[in-house]
């Protein structure tokens, strides 16, 4: 486990190891599996190769699937949605803020998102300094 403050604004954020997340697959139940897009994905392809007598099949859409499986309940509407919109499938996810010991977390950070935040991270502080210059160099003009 590593806790880190990365923003204050976001507070302390919570990087997920890959024993972890393989531990915490364990709990799944058996079926076949669809994963919602971005980290749901990742998890559908990890539950297959990691143990595909229990999860034999990615199924190719949400009718199709015994289990949805997402990375995270965290707000809570995408699982609502899927829930809803599938009321005879099951929602799996390998974070669930409903349960205490995951809301204690903070910020998680899955092994998969290293680096990936922090890139696009630092293309809008580039973006923003190249702006900034640019007003500067406008309103300069503007005074003289």
């Amino acid at each position: 486990m590593t806790l880190e403050t990365e923003n204050p604004a976001e507070g302390e954020r919570y990087h997920l190891s890959w024993e972890e997340i393989f531990t915490r697959l364990k709990d799944c139940p058996s079926g076949k599996v669809w994963g919602i897009v971005r980290g749901g994905v990742i998890v559908a392809a990890l539950l297959h190769t990691t143990d595909s007598d229990k999860h034999p099949l990615i199924a190719s859409s949400p009718e199709e699937a015994d289990i949805i499986v997402d990375d995270i309940w965290d707000t809570g509407s995408t699982g609502t949605y899927f829930l809803n919109t599938y009321p005879t499938k099951l929602f799996w996810t390998i974070i669930d803020r409903r349960k205490p010991e995951d809301i204690q977390l903070g910020w998680v950070v899955f092994p998969w998102e290293v680096g990936e935040k922090d890139a696009a991270r630092e293309l809008l502080l580039e973006e923003n300094k190249r702006l900034h210059r640019e007003l500067q160099d406008a309103y300069s003009k503007l005074e003289k």
